[in-house]
């Protein structure tokens, strides 16, 4: 019987190793600006008004529309569980390419919805689709740099913190000034 267990990943099946030179460093602005793009699900709050006041004929309410947050994080998790085995494994460019096609398909999916007064659309590509997108998107970076940087965990995981920080809280005021001209 082998020391690993059935659901462990055996470090020799690990296969993107780390850089050892500079580099590796370069990962760090590659994250952040990752964890930059990926900050959509926090407009939903910023957009709700805006797309209440376009879609005021139709049915949709508050509570619907704020439903979508929802969805994208839990989808959120999902992507998250679902990409681990994938990252231990030394995947994380085919997860961020991924993430990046879910997170671009988001968008249009979103805007087929709106533009068709669809909510089940926006559900489907805000909450579904870009959840898993800002999922994919969020937890590749973080596993790279920590498995880059084994040493300097804080000093990598600091910054993206950061930068989730002030996406949390920008990214509805930005939506609310953009839609408000």
């Amino acid at each position: 019987m082998t020391e690993h267990t059935a659901t462990a990943i055996p470090p020799e099946a690990i296969t993107e190793a780390a850089p050892t030179d500079a580099r590796r460093w370069l990962m760090l602005p590659a994250a952040l600006a990752v964890h930059l793009c990926i900050g959509h699900a926090y407009a939903v709050s910023g957009l709700q008004g805006p797309l209440m006041h376009l879609l005021a004929g139709s049915e949709w309410t508050q509570k619907e529309l704020s439903s979508v947050f929802s969805v994208s994080i839990v989808m959120l998790g999902v992507a998250a569980a679902l990409s681990a085995p994938w990252l231990a494994r030394g995947y994380s460019r085919i997860i961020t390419a991924l993430a990046a096609v879910l997170f671009g398909a988001s968008f249009l999916v979103a805007a087929v919805g709106v533009y068709t007064h669809e909510l089940w659309l926006l559900y489907l590509g805000f909450g579904v689709i870009g959840g898993l997108g800002l999922g994919f998107g969020y937890v590749s970076p973080v596993v790279t740099l920590m498995k880059w940087f084994p040493q300097q965990r804080g000093l990598m995981s600091g910054p993206l913190r950061y930068i989730r920080s002030k996406i949390n809280f920008r990214y509805p005021l930005g939506a609310t000034h953009a839609t408000s001209r």
